[in-house]
């Protein structure tokens, strides 16, 4: 583990679907899960973007299974693995594959950001035939949290525990369990200065904390491709970025919500007219 990336024991969590592994040659995969309508809906809205494909593969059509419970058949792009795309990259050319499907992604946020969407699944990347990262699995996943910045999981409380307000104790409770798992190392946040970032909530209205946070929601997907893309480093050997794109991936991974980076691209220097 590169410890420049990570300052504790943090292990990728691995998800196995009942597809067997992609293949960069097949064109289309057929999948089973449990129907989520949620995720059908995203997909909708999904495949109304134009130019969507070069982006996003969602459900593009789905047929119900005969069984007691809601189970679906869903077909969906066939996609080549995130990490063994880049294990098979040519040292020399690693680094700039890195960088280019890093803004791709961080574009592909943008869209997902400008049409109200918040991928959660952020270790559900691969690469299409053209060699271009794709998001897939538009699901609702609680157990992947860790890919959502603090203010999420305030957000996730207050739906879960059904409260009115937040008390001091519920934000002790919070960030105490963010910071247990919050693996970043380059700006250390003590658990008192976690408290201070959300003391002005205190006993304040549910819907006005909801307000509040919403205004910083356009900096969650960024943050959950930073850190995928941090996890991803601190396991490659022999290989060293250049230090201005750990500054940014560091920055999207703020914790501090207000300091949070938003337009990336621009602060990586490519020149992308509408960041």
């Amino acid at each position: 583990m590169n410890p420049r990336y990570f300052d504790i024991d943090y292990r990728p969590r691995h998800h196995h679907s009942n597809t067997r592994t992609p293949d960069i040659k097949t064109r289309e995969i057929k999948q089973i899960k449990r129907y989520d309508e949620k995720e059908v809906n995203i997909c909708k809205k999904i495949l109304k973007i134009p130019a969507y494909f070069l982006f996003f593969s969602p459900i593009r059509k789905f047929s119900f299974l005969n069984t007691p419970e809601k189970y679906i058949l869903v077909y969906r792009e066939e996609l080549a693995p995130f990490h063994d795309f880049f294990e098979k990259c040519r040292e020399k050319e690693r680094v700039l594959q890195i960088l280019t499907a890093y803004s791709h992604l961080i574009r592909g946020c943008r869209l997902l950001t400008q049409h109200g969407i918040v991928y959660e699944n952020y270790d559900q990347i691969g690469f299409n035939r053209q060699n271009q990262p794709i998001l897939f699995d538009f699901e609702r996943n609680r157990a992947k949290m860790h890919y959502l910045p603090i203010e999420a999981h305030v957000v996730a409380f207050l739906e879960k525990k059904d409260v009115l307000s937040l008390s001091k104790s519920n934000i002790e409770e919070i960030c105490d369990n963010f910071l247990k798992t919050y693996p970043f190392h380059r700006k250390k946040t003590t658990q008192r200065e976690c408290l201070d970032m959300f003391v002005h909530f205190i006993n304040k209205p549910k819907q006005s904390i909801m307000d509040e946070i919403e205004k910083y929601k356009n900096t969650w997907n960024n943050y959950g491709i930073s850190y995928v893309f941090l996890e991803m480093l601190s396991y490659m050997d022999n290989i060293e970025m250049p230090s201005f794109f750990i500054d940014v991936l560091f920055e999207c991974v703020e914790l501090d919500f207000t300091k949070r980076v938003d337009h990336v691209l621009d602060k990586l220097d490519l020149r992308d007219e509408a960041a």
